[in-house]
Formats: C-alpha cells, structure tokens, sequence
C-alpha cells in the first residue's frame, strides 16, 4: 500500500510537473508572438506565416511525387 502510495506521489508531482512546463511554454509562445507583432507588424508576420506553409505544401507534394514514383 505504501508503495502505491509513493506512486501515487510521483505521478501528481509529474503531472503538475507537466502542467507547468506546458503553462510556461504557452505563456513563452505569447510573449515571443507580442513581440513579434510589435516589432514586424501584423502583416510581416501573416507574410511570414504563408511562406512557411507554403514552404511545407510544396515539400508535401515533392515528397508524395516522390513516393508515387517508388511505388507504382
């Protein structure tokens, strides 16, 4: 029963552990996405925002290309 109790424990502590790293990870984000704005502006950042999408749309297709073509 100790022993349960121990583990018991351990993972509150991990769990809080977790909820707070995610907390300020989320609060980081915030302020490095104010920052961002204040510094570049809305629009630099949604440009920014659209080239890496596309960026990533345009490897998505290069690497399914890819795969269709190993695979026929």
């Amino acid at each position: 029963a100790a022993a349960a109790l121990l583990g018991l424990g351990v993972r509150r502590r991990i769990g809080w552990c977790l909820h707070l790293c995610v907390l300020l990870f989320t609060l980081s984000a915030i302020v490095l996405l104010h920052l961002t704005v204040t510094e570049y502006g809305w629009t630099r950042l949604l440009r920014l925002v659209l080239a890496l999408w596309a960026q990533f749309l345009l490897f998505r297709a290069i690497t399914s290309v890819q795969v269709l073509r190993n695979n026929p």
